[in-house]
């Protein structure tokens, strides 16, 4: 799944904490 897709998606849900727990496991397997 693209980051951006990541990034839209947790933006609508308004999940600021799960996008920084979702990014940090993008970088981590990136």
């Amino acid at each position: 799944m693209p980051l951006l897709v990541v990034f839209f998606f947790m933006l609508k849900r308004g999940r600021w904490q799960n996008f920084a727990f979702a990014l940090t496991n993008f970088v981590s397997v990136g």
